[in-house]
């Protein structure tokens, strides 16, 4: 910090890996944001999915359950209607071994009329339930006896009422006509003529219909199957593992004048352990699944990522090592010859062609700056300045006598400057000093101050008090006519010259547009300001209109022992106000 100086090339490099080290490389953030984004792709197909077909299959599984249980149920009914009618009890014992055509059915129990003939129509005829006891009013069963008290019975006196309401309102004209059709045909068969067997053929077919229409009328009344539980997809859980279906036997009445059609119920036992079961293991295997084929991805995304983070990575890493030769090197025109070639026709070979560009144009300022130095260097060589042992001007220059002692500094706030100021000595008693300040900074300012310090030099060159005298005015005008007949817009120079006798302390002063002179007083041990006549700078105006004025004016001044006269330019100044904030 104090010197001023970068960090070395060592420090920088350290420094450079540290923070690399702090983050995360491309290739690792190409990977995890591929493999992230593989991972969120997969689930957000794979399981929405996944969940649609579990769904699916859960509804045909227990879709296809209710049409096996229907079927089922309507073999049996079907068969127990002609059984009850015969009230045969082997043949009833005989339809429960249709319960072995599906896998899922637990039990079958038909009900019917007790013995005797009594309601409700729900005692036990056959079953094959292990947990009959459980659902009977008595403690052993009986058949045709023992009456039914499970989680149905209730329902099953509502559907019975509701079977023989509807079908007396449908059925009883046509029981009535059939009955009557009946009838007739016996007595039409006692009869054994021709047109009578005509006859009785008619009415047969006529009963035929009627037989046909009643049982199709019969069939739609008592195709009624219902569970308990209610057996939907929502009940469907490990909550409800059995459910038991029933369906009513409805038939005719046994006598004319009776309207009980319902002659009792088949209960079916249904399992659905089978069909979680089958869910359960359709999850597991949709699981797996995603499983492998996520891994699968990831894995190609993985790869795949490597791969671009290669193709990306490595020329950006070309690139690097191009700029970090162009930052490590300290001679910027030894990189003439430097192109950075990532190999692509992409923005990063846009990128490389700009860096390229830069590099170009770091040559070339390094040459123009080598020119300045050497400029500077030349600029120098004007200014009293010591060297060093390699023989360059430092930043300084003094002068000591038992006389007098001199000391100057400068330095440029650019490569060169249009600063300038000189002490020479022109005899054992004078030395002649000027001090200038061109305005502007830079190159131009630096050429016309190398052309203000030849006059002073020649004006100097073989000066003698009793030859030339001291007419410091003259060297004022000489230095205002070459500024002016050069034309320079906006360039002028704001200058003292001073010719000092160091025997008698006498200073004699002209000023160009500076006409402050800071004093230190040894005695008074203050500082003062000396205020020279007002002047205009030199190449302002023509000296024609400068003498019309008050001209360039000489002004005499006594120093004492151990007085000093501080001569500076707007530099110290600024660099004051700067350092002050």
């Amino acid at each position: 910090i104090f010197s001023g100086e970068g960090l070395p090339a060592a420090i920088k490099k350290e420094r450079i890996s540290a923070m690399r080290r702090k983050g995360m490389g491309l290739r690792f953030k190409f990977t995890l944001f591929i493999t992230v984004l593989v991972i969120l792709v997969v689930m957000g197909v794979s399981f929405p999915l996944g969940l649609f077909m579990i769904e699916t299959q859960r509804e045909s599984l227990v879709e296809g359950l209710e049409n096996q249980t229907k079927v089922l149920l309507e073999s049996l009914v079907s068969g127990a209607r002609e059984s009850l009618r015969a009230q045969n009890r082997l043949a009833l014992g005989l339809l429960l071994r249709q319960k072995s055509a599906m896998e899922d059915a637990t039990f079958v129990t038909i009900t019917g009329p007790g013995s005797p003939v009594q309601e409700p129509y729900d005692y036990v005829w056959a079953t094959d339930d292990t947990d009959i006891l459980a659902k009977i009013d008595g403690d052993k069963l009986m058949p045709e006896e023992s009456l039914m008290d499970d989680r149905v019975s209730g329902n099953v006196q509502s559907v019975a009422q509701d079977i023989n309401s509807s079908a007396d309102e449908q059925l009883s004209a046509l029981l009535e006509e059939r009955n009557r059709l009946g009838q007739d045909a016996r007595t039409v068969a006692l009869k054994g003529d021709e047109e009578s067997l005509q006859l009785l053929s008619a009415l047969q077919e006529q009963i035929t219909d009627l037989e046909q229409e009643i049982t199709s009328r019969l069939f739609d009344i008592g195709n009624v199957v219902q569970s308990d539980p209610e057996f939907t997809i929502e009940n469907i859980t490990g909550e409800y593992l059995n459910f038991t279906f029933y369906k009513p036997i409805v038939d005719q009445p046994v006598q004319e004048e009776s309207n009980q059609y319902f002659r009792g119920t088949v209960r079916l036992g249904v399992s659905t352990e089978r069909i979680l079961a089958e869910i359960q293991r359709s999850i597991r295997i949709l699981i797996t699944r995603a499983a492998i084929i996520a891994a699968i991805a990831i894995a190609i995304g993985i790869v795949g990522a490597l791969l671009l983070a290669t193709i990306i990575i490595q020329p950006i890493r070309r690139l690097v090592r191009g700029v970090e030769l162009i930052r490590d090197t300290e001679d910027k025109e030894k990189l003439k010859e430097h192109v950075i070639d990532v190999g692509t026709k992409d923005e990063i070979s846009t990128l490389a062609d700009t860096v390229n560009q830069m590099t170009l144009g770091l040559v070339k300022a390094a040459v123009a700056s080598k020119d300045l130095t050497v400029g500077k260097e030349v600029q120098k060589m004007f200014i009293p300045l010591e060297k060093d042992r390699s023989g360059n001007k430092i930043t300084t220059g003094k002068e000591e006598t038992d006389k007098a002692e001199f000391f100057g500094y400068y330095e440029g706030a650019k490569g060169v400057s249009g600063d300038y100021f000189d002490f020479k000595k022109l005899d054992e008693q004078h030395y002649a000093i000027i001090k200038c300040d061109v305005a502007g900074k830079g190159v131009p300012a630096s050429l016309i101050m190398v052309e203000v310090a030849t006059i002073f030099l020649n004006y100097f060159r073989n000066w003698s008090l009793k030859k030339d005298g001291i007419h410091l005015d003259q060297l004022a005008y000489s230095i205002n006519d070459l500024l002016e007949e050069r034309g320079f817009k906006g360039r002028f120079a704001a200058l003292i010259i001073v010719i000092f006798n160091v025997e008698t302390g006498t200073v004699y002063m002209c000023n160009a547009g500076d006409n402050l002179v800071h004093m230190y007083d040894r005695k008074k041990e203050q500082m003062w300001t000396k205020t020279l006549p007002e002047a205009p700078a030199s190449g302002v105006f023509p000296s024609m209109l400068v003498e019309m004025q008050s001209g360039f004016q000489q002004v005499p001044h006594q120093l004492d022992y151990g007085d000093t006269m501080f001569l500076f330019t707007d530099g110290i100044e600024e660099a004051q106000r700067r350092f002050r904030n």
